[in-house]
């Protein structure tokens, strides 16, 4: 993705990289790269935001929505592999919206999919659960 933004135009002593939270789930508290992202837009250090999907930087609408919300204000592009967007043009927020409603909806699928699984898998008697630290099985 440096790439990417060193090819949009942006000098590469310019192009910042956050990955904090590659890999990781869990509630937005502990998702420090996002955090810092939205700050750093907020206060309108970042001039173009490049992810490899957009819709997928907030791993929900609630998150998603606000920094949208705070791009349009301070002029902040976002570009991923399909393109480039900027949130002040009427249509392209209402593309990001419906990528990230996609997006969440997707989620929401690949969840049920995961828990329809679980009890074919102990039919079977294939299922193995994490054990808590420390015990062996």
């Amino acid at each position: 993705m440096v790439q990417r933004a060193i090819d949009l135009g942006w000098p590469a002593p310019r192009v910042h990289v956050i990955d904090a939270d590659l890999g990781q789930s869990g509630p937005e508290s502990q998702r420090p790269g996002f955090q810092e992202l939205v700050t750093a837009v907020s206060l309108g250090r970042v001039g173009l935001i490049v992810a490899y999907e957009a819709s997928r930087l907030a791993r929900n609408n609630t998150d998603w929505y606000p920094l949208l919300d705070i791009a349009t204000v301070v002029g902040t592009l976002l570009a991923d592999t399909e393109g480039v967007y900027d949130p002040c043009q009427y249509h392209d927020p209402l593309l990001l919206g419906l990528r990230g409603l996609l997006s969440e909806a997707e989620r929401h699928v690949l969840r049920l999919r995961m828990d329809a699984g679980r009890p074919r898998q102990m039919a079977r008697g294939t299922y193995r659960q994490t054990l808590p630290t420390g015990w062996v099985r």
